[in-house]
């Protein structure tokens, strides 16, 4: 599941991410930009999902970066993912609990092949 926190509007972190993960296999569905996080946790619910992946611009407030990460996490199954990627500094200042921050697109066929050998079971 792709999307972005109500308070960041930038799609193209997205768009980006989306490519990646199909060319990897991946089965996406977006939600595009600016969904509420109880909607992201009743879509991650009725769409079985395993990986919620958000994007994050400098242009949002980096303490509500880290305080809807934990919220999220709160909100979800712990067997769900949250991967978590962009350039605010919000990702980078202090390590969240069950949340994966990827520092760059480049390490998203990584991270693809790691979340399918430990799921395989």
């Amino acid at each position: 599941l792709l999307t972005t926190f109500p308070q960041e509007p930038h799609s193209l972190g997205l768009l980006m991410v989306e490519c990646l993960l199909a060319m990897e296999g991946g089965r996406c569905l977006s939600l595009g930009t600016q969904t509420p996080l109880p909607d992201i946790a009743k879509a991650v619910q009725s769409q079985q999902v395993d990986i919620v992946a958000l994007s994050f611009s400098l242009s949002m407030n980096p303490n509500q970066v880290s305080e809807g990460l934990q919220e999220l996490r709160q909100q979800l199954p712990s067997t769900v993912e949250i991967w978590a990627g962009g350039r605010n500094t919000g990702l980078r200042r202090r390590a969240l609990p069950g949340v994966t921050v990827l520092g760059a697109l480049d390490q998203i066929p990584g991270q693809v092949r790691d979340w399918r050998q430990v799921h395989r079971a």
